[in-house]
């Protein structure tokens, strides 16, 4: 499962946004295309402001 969890520390609250079910031989997308499908609809869907997006190391690639 991967997950993009909203956070606001000024008041210290958090909000799951959006999550995926990693299954490249069942849908066919590799990791960095579902966090390119969440981060899109986060941006244009849901207008959601934000300055960082922090990462798991597990997303590292030369992509």
């Amino acid at each position: 499962m991967v997950t993009c969890i909203y956070i606001n520390p000024a008041d210290d609250q958090f909000w799951l946004i959006d999550y995926r079910l990693y299954d490249p031989e069942g849908d066919g997308k590799s990791k960095l295309e579902h966090v390119r499908d969440m981060l899109t609809n986060i941006c244009y869907h849901k207008q959601l402001p934000f300055r960082a997006v922090l990462m798991d190391t597990w997303y590292a690639t030369k992509n």
